[in-house]
Parts: C-alpha cells; sequence; structure tokens
C-alpha cells in the first residue's frame, strides 16, 4: 500500500490518474487515523478468500460480507443500493460518501484509488494498494473510490448485521452525522 495527499481536481476523468502530489502520507499517520493494513495469501482466488476470512474473523470483523464485483455487468444485494450496473455503482462511489460501520476490505483485484478526506486539512489522502492488500476502516470515514470496472472488493463488517439500513451516506451535510462526529471525536484523543 502507498498513501499520498492527491492533487485536487474536480473533473473525475482526471481522478482515475494517479493524481500524485509528491507529498506521501506515512502507514503511523494512517493508523491514527484508524485505518490498518493486512496482507492475505493463498494459491488460488479460493484459498486467498479464505485467508481473507481467517484474518477478518481474527481482528474482529465475522459480520457480514459484501462482494463488490465490478467485472461482471451488474451488482445487486447492496443494502440501501438498488441493482445497478457496474459502471453506475462505480459512479456513485466517485463523490463523498460516508462508512457507517466499521470493516475490512480485501483487493482481489484492484486497479483504482481509496480517497478519504483527512479530517484536519479537508484534502484527500489517496491510498493503491496491491492484489491481496487488506485495509480495515473506520466507521464515521468520508471516501471516494476511483476505479476501473477491472476490480473485485471483498468487505467484512464488525456489526453481526448491520446491512439492513444500509452502508454508507451520501448528502451534501456529511460532517454533521452523528458517525462522522464521532470518528471525529475519536481520532481527536490520538492525533
Amino acid at each position: 500500500m502507498r498513501a499520498y495527499y492527491r492533487n485536487p481536481s474536480n473533473n473525475s476523468s482526471d481522478l482515475l490518474q494517479p493524481q500524485d502530489s509528491g507529498r506521501p502520507v506515512s502507514e503511523e499517520r494512517l493508523r491514527a487515523l484508524g485505518f490498518k493494513f493486512y496482507n492475505v495469501e493463498g494459491k488460488t482466488e479460493d484459498e486467498t478468500l479464505e485467508s481473507f476470512r481467517q484474518l477478518a474473523k481474527n481482528i474482529g470483523f465475522d459480520g457480514d460480507e459484501i462482494r463488490f464485483d465490478f467485472r461482471k455487468p451488474t451488482i445487486s444485494g447492496i443494502p440501501g443500493l438498488p441493482e445497478m450496473t457496474s459502471k453506475d455503482m462505480l459512479e456513485y462511489f466517485t463523490t463523498g460518501s460516508l462508512f457507517l460501520f466499521d470493516g475490512v476490505a480485501f483487493y482481489k483485484t484492484w486497479n483504482g484509488f481509496f480517497d478519504f478526506k483527512e479530517p484536519e486539512t479537508g484534502e484527500y489522502v489517496r491510498m493503491v494498494f496491491k492484489e491481496s492488500e487488506v485495509l480495515a476502516f473506520p466507521k464515521g470515514v468520508l471516501f471516494e473510490v476511483h476505479a476501473s470496472l477491472e476490480n473485485a472488493v471483498y468487505v467484512k463488517f464488525k456489526t453481526p448485521s448491520p446491512l439492513d439500513g444500509g452502508l454508507y451516506v451520501k448528502g451534501e451535510d456529511l460532517e454533521n452525522q452523528p458517525v462522522r462526529k464521532e470518528y471525529l471525536n475519536s481520532i481527536s484523543t490520538v492525533a
């Protein structure tokens, strides 16, 4: 995994490019903001997925699992979202979204970027993952995803059944959402 501040851009097609500002963000800083990083191994997709599931269980993420397989024409079964084409699903996540639950994501195949809004600066930090890397992310993080249709990501959650009410919040007033305030309070004690 590599992380850096993303160059500012309002053009969505530009955001599919690296947009590397040359200002790296350390793993130590990311950990202070509530992110954790792991790797999984396996010779086949099934072995690697089983390794991910075991890791997730070991670190307390034994709740629901969702597979975002953008290689397929449509994606369905995402709580709070209708069935969408993979292209529409990716476009949905290119604008700010707010995680409602702690989760852990396994990047089975990944050609893209996970960006989150750094609380202190308001700048976006871009994380670049390699295949089989795992990211544990905290609830309350504002994020965007900029990726291609070649990706498959598995996500597991800590909460046994969080999916009934949806996973994300979108809209204009994300900074004032209770889960966002809770996140900001939690990192202010460690940052």
